[in-house]
């Protein structure tokens, strides 16, 4: 079972920005919002939300070295700063699916490989196939899933730099 820890992306940039006002310079905050849900609740919570039913759900086989679960703790934030999510993993969860449900323009082009997508990923994800001497290219659909996190990274773990002009990313 794999459990992830779900935030809502406002909350994120919140959080974010309450580093770059308050935080110290060359000090790490994660930001989590420890709502830490397996994967499989997560996926019937998207088909209880568009009316589907579970019997759409397919399992499939891990990934090799797929990790089991991304967590963190965002007690330092939360100690510092009184900082906290402001969205229940509810909240959070409606108001993606209602935002796909809401643009199916962005969804399809990936579905249906259109050209633009295509461009976008090459654009966004070619250079980390190129870094990594793999020949891969938009034109097969992503990829992604061949490509793996060093062991223990995370996505929300921000360090303010010197300059403080812009966080940077730590760990992928």
């Amino acid at each position: 079972m794999q459990v992830r820890d779900w935030l809502h992306a406002e909350d994120h940039a919140a959080a974010i920005d309450l580093v770059l006002r308050k935080g110290k310079t060359g000090e790490a905050y994660n930001v989590g919002a420890e709502q830490q849900r397996p994967n499989i609740d997560v996926v019937r919570g998207i088909l209880a939300r568009l009316g589907k039913p579970e019997s759409l759900i397919r399992h499939v086989p891990d990934r090799p070295g797929h990790d089991r679960r991304y967590t963190l703790s965002s007690a330092r934030l939360r100690r510092e700063f009184g900082w906290k999510p402001q969205r229940t993993f509810e909240q959070t969860l409606n108001d993606t699916v209602d935002w796909y449900v809401s643009h199916p323009e962005w969804w399809m082009a990936i579905r249906e490989r259109d050209e633009r997508f295509k461009a976008y990923y090459e654009q966004q994800y070619g250079w980390r196939f190129a870094a990594a001497g793999d020949s891969g290219t938009a034109a097969g659909g992503p990829r992604v899933a061949a490509k793996r996190r060093p062991a223990g990274s995370v996505c929300r773990h921000w360090s303010l730099p010197a300059s403080r002009s812009k966080p940077m990313p730590r760990g992928g």
